[in-house]
């Protein structure tokens, strides 16, 4: 099995397409030749795969087909920095992507803590944009009709995300996947892993301790989990 690292489209070229097309013919949707080039029959197959399992069908193998491709069982989670006004999301406790967020103004301040997934709903529309997924209370992280309020404090308390980002999340996320949000006190930096890098050196590097660099990434205290290009959480 390979692992994610793209999501793959047509017109892409590579092992991890000869992948996908081995596990779309062995489940019995026809992807064709499995030559590595992602054309027209394998879009074709990975469309009918998602609409088997009732996924967007857009064609393109992002986490949540990969996923539901390789009967990955991952535990999600998502946690927002109110500071850096950015949600990261993780599989396995593995950072897999972050993405910009608007957050709540000061006077209707985002809740911190950590809560859970009680509600996922498609196209909401109006200010809460293509997706809502419902946390705490009245409070959701949701897309928007207004763009250029992502990166700025001006939200009711929810979690405003560009459309297609939260189209992604949506995807990933199930009714009680964990949702963290650290309040804005707390400012954290990121570090993308260099080949060479294990998080004893990362840690002395940036002067913060070991157990502390592991907390904040949510318990991946194993070296050899990490990986070159992984994004991690300095604390």
């Amino acid at each position: 099995m390979f692992s994610f690292t793209r999501a793959l489209r047509l017109g892409l070229r590579g092992q991890d397409v000869q992948h996908l097309q081995e596990r779309l013919n062995t489940l019995g949707f026809d992807a064709g030749l499995q030559d590595g080039i992602f054309g027209v029959q394998t879009q074709q197959a990975v469309i009918q795969f998602q609409t088997s399992q009732g996924l967007e069908a857009d064609g393109i193998v992002g986490l949540a087909t990969y996923r539901a491709l390789f009967d990955l069982e991952g535990r999600a989670r998502v946690l927002v920095n109110l500071a850096q006004r950015r949600l990261y999301l993780y599989l396995d406790d593995i950072l897999q992507s972050s993405y910009p967020v608007a957050i709540g103004k000061p006077s209707t301040p985002t809740p911190t803590g950590t809560f859970a997934v009680t509600e996922k709903a498609m196209n909401p529309g109006g200010v809460f944009g293509t997706r809502w997924i419902r946390f705490f209370e009245d409070y959701g992280i949701h897309g928007t009709n207004n763009p250029a309020s992502i990166g700025n404090a001006v939200s009711n308390g929810c979690i405003r995300m560009f459309n297609d980002d939260v189209n992604f999340i949506y995807a990933v996320v199930t009714i009680g996947t964990e949702v963290r949000i650290i309040p804005s006190e707390r400012s954290f930096r990121t570090y993308t892993v260099q080949p060479g890098d294990t998080l004893y050196s990362i840690a002395l590097r940036f002067g913060v301790s070991f157990e502390d660099l592991v907390r904040a990434n949510a318990g991946v205290a194993n070296t050899d989990v990490i990986f070159v290009g992984q994004e991690l959480v300095i604390p």
